[in-house]
């Protein structure tokens, strides 16, 4: 049972969120102000916090920092609820250290899954550590003995006296994937971290940690799992994610080119069972593409499919739309809609799916443009081009699988990953594939002498 801390100056609001947490099986105490909060937390150090933004002489700002000043109370996640919705109120927060944001009022459901979400990323601490009294003048916690004297990550180095981290595994755009041993249960995982130049800035911090929270919650066999979240010396977030061996299914169709088709639709099909269920927990993935699909091998040797990178995952409502001025994705699958600036969708989320079967019938994109006004000309204009006038032995089922999902209209597409499922499962009877048909992702590549590699 955890014990949580509800700090609201409106007596009303705390006896709603205290029946809220209490039915999921909290322990709960609650007080009135920011000063209350402090002492209540000197005397019994809680496993989380909800903490509003807004109350007279201390408010929730006021507390975040003296907490994340405090060395003691430093890791103990805070949900900050607000009845402000304007971003700047959420950036302030979440820049200041709160670990999500909520605003009111708060539904139950989604309350207690954020709850959850928190509790399963921190540990809690030992009793001797919760009892420990809290100083009036705070000081700055000292940086991990374990870290490299620079502050970066190398390699035999120990996280958080707990991961020991091994050799670089992949680097990207904004972050660095290294091998690690859990030596706390002799688990080999992987940790992700941002590259030393994206962590001065604070988005990218944010959705690093997002991505965890959110993949963290998201517990399917086809979903890359989130173990842990933590923070370097220099109060940047690593995630410790489960080690995968294998590649991306964008570095397998580098070397490659095309795969076999039923390869593709057994792919296609992993990736729409993860994506099935993150949509029924109203998660939209937002950057499905072959970079964010992984195939992999479980220890006995075979093939597993996961998908990856949770960054830029959103809560499917209505008012999900994309940050002014920024493409919520990656251009190239981006459906049509969202080129004009319309949120974001399940049939959005369909739409990158059509793409990347796309990309494994023929080795490359549908719209290979890089210029991004081209490729959004493109892809709110044209059509791509005909799936058999670039590999003639394309079966039509697999052809009526990529049109309907890459339909420009979103109501023309599946309407869930669920019913996309279904269908590619009626295609894979029809093309009487084998007992075994991710089999064929390790074998020779397509022959089809007429079908072109990625340009």
């Amino acid at each position: 049972m955890a014990r949580i801390l509800i700090v609201d100056d409106e007596a009303v609001y705390r006896e709603v969120l205290r029946a809220f947490l209490e039915s999921g099986s909290h322990q709960v105490v609650e007080v009135g102000d920011g000063q209350e909060a402090l002492k209540a937390m000197a005397a019994s150090i809680p496993d989380l916090v909800v903490l509003d933004s807004r109350m007279p002489e201390l408010d929730g700002f006021g507390v975040l920092q003296r907490m994340r000043r405090e060395p003691r109370l430093a890791d103990i996640p805070v949900l900050l609820v607000s009845v402000v919705e304007e971003s700047a109120e959420k950036v302030r927060g979440l820049d200041l250290g709160a670990n999500d944001y909520m605003t009111k009022p708060i539904d139950r459901s989604e309350l207690l899954a954020r709850v959850r979400v928190q509790l399963r990323m921190v540990p809690r601490p030992a009793a001797t550590e919760r009892a420990a009294p809290f100083s009036d003048t705070p000081t700055r916690p000292a940086p991990p003995p374990c870290m490299s004297p620079t502050n970066a990550p190398q390699q035999h180095f120990m996280l958080d006296r707990r991961y020991l981290l091994g050799p670089v595994l992949a680097t990207g755009g904004t972050g660095i994937v290294y091998e690690a041993t859990d030596v706390q249960v002799g688990r080999s995982v992987a940790i992700k971290v941002l590259s030393r130049a994206k962590r001065g800035e604070a988005q990218h911090a944010r959705r690093l940690a997002r991505e965890a929270c959110i993949a963290a919650s998201l517990e399917h066999p086809d979903i890359c799992r989130v173990f842990d979240l933590g923070q370097l010396a220099d109060g940047s977030p690593y995630v410790v994610m489960e080690r995968l061996v294998g590649e991306s299914l964008a570095a397998r169709l580098r070397t490659i080119g095309p795969l076999p088709f039923d390869s593709s639709l057994a792919i296609l099909t992993h990736v729409l069972s993860g994506l099935d269920f993150a949509h029924s927990r109203n998660v939209l993935h937002r950057d499905v593409k072959p970079d964010n699909i992984f195939l992999a091998t479980d220890g006995s040797g075979a093939p597993m499919v996961k998908l990856l990178d949770f960054g830029l995952a959103k809560l499917a409502e209505p008012s999900c739309h994309s940050t002014q001025g920024q493409l919520p994705g990656t251009p190239a699958y981006m459906a049509p809609e969202l080129m004009t600036g319309s949120p974001a969708s399940v049939h959005s989320d369909l739409y990158a799916c059509g793409v990347a079967l796309y990309e494994m019938i023929c080795g490359r994109r549908p719209f290979p443009s890089d210029d991004l006004r081209v490729l959004r000309e493109t892809i709110l204009e044209a059509r791509p081009a005909a799936l058999q006038s670039i590999r003639p032995q394309t079966p039509s089922i697999v052809v009526d699988l990529v049109a309907r999902a890459m339909a420009r209209e979103p109501a023309a597409r599946y309407e869930s990953a669920r019913l996309f499922l279904q269908a590619v499962s009626r295609a894979q009877t029809t093309l009487d594939e084998q007992t075994s048909p991710l089999s064929s992702l390790f074998t020779a590549p397509v022959s089809d002498a007429r079908t072109k590699r990625a340009g």
